[in-house]
């Protein structure tokens, strides 16, 4: 515990809402100063789209980097996406916005992206070929279930 005068001396530290939230301000920018300074040529991201408890659409950004022979994973951002649009062009407009007012080189990002969803539908056709030329038929009468 501390003696009277620690504390009387505790009450002469400012604590306003502003006060508070503009220190949370600055220790959030310095984070991120921290972590894009860290990030080299080489580095990956991991977008995670989320609702939060007010139903607002959260865009959430995870980098992967090697720093000193070693792997680190930190969150780089989280945005709030504008209603309910959580498509693929909202979410790199988001990412693209952030990386360029960070000044992080992202030209690669958007062939990445290309090239995965490109991926995605070869994948995706391989496994059901047939998938435009039937129409789903699902049998929900079924008896023995």
């Amino acid at each position: 515990m501390l003696d009277r005068s620690a504390a009387e001396k505790f009450k002469t530290v400012p604590l306003s809402n502003d006060t508070v939230s503009r220190r949370i301000e600055r220790m959030g920018a310095d984070i991120v100063e921290q972590v894009v300074g860290k990030l080299g040529e080489a580095f990956s991201l991991q977008l995670d789209e989320s609702t939060d408890v007010s139903g607002k659409a959260q865009l959430i950004a995870f980098v992967r980097y090697v720093d000193t022979d070693d792997i680190y994973e930190n969150v780089l951002f989280c945005k709030t996406l504008e209603g309910k649009n959580t498509n693929i062009l909202n979410l790199y407009d988001k990412v693209d916005a952030f990386l360029s007012s960070e000044d992080v080189q992202s030209a690669p990002v958007k062939s990445i992206i290309e090239e995965h969803l490109a991926n995605l539908i070869v994948s995706f056709k391989s496994y059901f070929p047939d998938m435009e030329e039937k129409p789903a038929q699902l049998d929900w009468d079924k008896k023995d279930m």
